[in-house]
């Protein structure tokens, strides 16, 4: 996807959901194939619904920006902004059945927001591996080897979203499936 369908798709995620669906309507069906999965990545991913400027969105497009991968090491990556952008709920369903070492390197690549529900939910045993093994091996991971780690894992979480944005789109097109126990009412009046 082009970086003008992502700006786009952040400025209709922005709409009110009358709003969002007038511009939809004018779009052609290609562009809206090409919107559909944006759209629904940003809402699976917990994006805010903030406005952005024009300004704030050229920002975030120019070149050394966040949104950037070769920008400078102040600026967070595509990868560290997604991982930081989800919810602790995703994380852990991705890293549930994850070596202790890997969740620890992960945990070692950023301030995240979700990391302190992640430890609690996790069993106090794991939670003091993951401790151990973060205190002995942060210093011993490449900076490429860092940053493969965490463009891999925001490509799993950015995979997951996109399934699970399938299959709502599944249920909600199958009358069965939207209304649960819908038909079994039905049957139950005649």
């Amino acid at each position: 996807m082009t970086d003008k369908y992502k700006a786009v798709a952040l400025r209709l995620h922005a709409l009110s959901a009358a709003d969002r669906h007038w511009c939809l309507a004018q779009l052609s069906e290609t562009q809206k194939d090409r919107l559909a999965p944006l759209l629904d990545e940003l809402d699976l991913l917990g994006i805010p619904k903030v406005a952005l400027t024009t300004a704030e969105l050229t920002r975030l497009q120019a070149p050394g920006s966040a949104a950037d991968n070769s920008g400078n090491g102040g600026d967070r990556s595509v990868a560290e902004q997604t991982i930081a952008a989800v919810e602790a709920p995703a994380v852990e369903e991705l890293l549930n059945g994850e070596p202790d070492v890997l969740v620890a390197a992960l945990l070692a690549g950023g301030d995240w927001p979700w990391e302190t529900v992640l430890l609690e939910g996790l069993p106090p045993a794991r939670r003091r591996r993951v401790a151990e093994y973060r205190q002995q091996r942060s210093a011993a991971i490449s900076p490429r080897l860092q940053a493969a780690l965490l463009e891999g894992f925001a490509e799993r979480l950015s995979a997951r979203s996109r399934q699970v944005a399938a299959e709502r789109r599944q249920r909600d097109s199958d009358p069965a499936l939207a209304r649960p126990g819908f038909f079994r009412r039905l049957m139950w009046q005649r």
